[in-house]
């Protein structure tokens, strides 16, 4: 395979995983802007073991009671150490018109689908365009 395909295989791969949090940052930011308020408990975990480790993640299961009256429960889906939460309350934001869209209000609770593959592949597509300017105008570049 040519060096070249080589090269635009791997950024067009950079370039999805930074689109996949970007996508991922404008629909928190519209859930975000259409949510409502309110206080729910976390009532139970569940437990997923870790694949690269002995560390287990914690997915909390929380109930927040809808302005109609009904009881909603939601497994979050962004897990981690979480087990302190068992049993206190927490600030919901849920959807109205879908009270089942609901998320634990935290910040990696809300972020952490957006910022992990919006960091790792910006980060890994920064490199090789600073290696590409520095290649084409080195001059332009401050050296190390």
């Amino acid at each position: 395979m040519p060096i070249f395909l080589q090269k635009a295989l791997a950024y067009l791969f950079l370039g999805l995983i930074v689109s996949i949090g970007l996508v991922n940052a404008a629909r928190r930011a519209i859930f975000l802007a259409q949510a409502q308020a309110t206080t729910g408990e976390v009532i139970a975990l569940r437990q997923a073991p870790s694949k690269s480790s002995n560390r287990r993640s914690y997915f909390p299961i929380f109930r927040f009671t809808a302005p109609n009256g009904e009881t909603i429960t939601v497994t979050s889906n962004i897990g981690g150490k979480y087990n302190s939460w068992l049993g206190k309350p927490v600030p919901v934001l849920y959807l109205p018109a879908n009270p089942q869209e609901a998320h634990i209000r935290s910040f990696g609770q809300l972020w952490e689908s957006s910022l992990v593959p919006s960091i790792v592949g910006g980060t890994f597509s920064v490199i090789p365009v600073l290696i590409f300017l520095r290649r084409r105008n080195p001059a332009s570049l401050p050296r190390s």
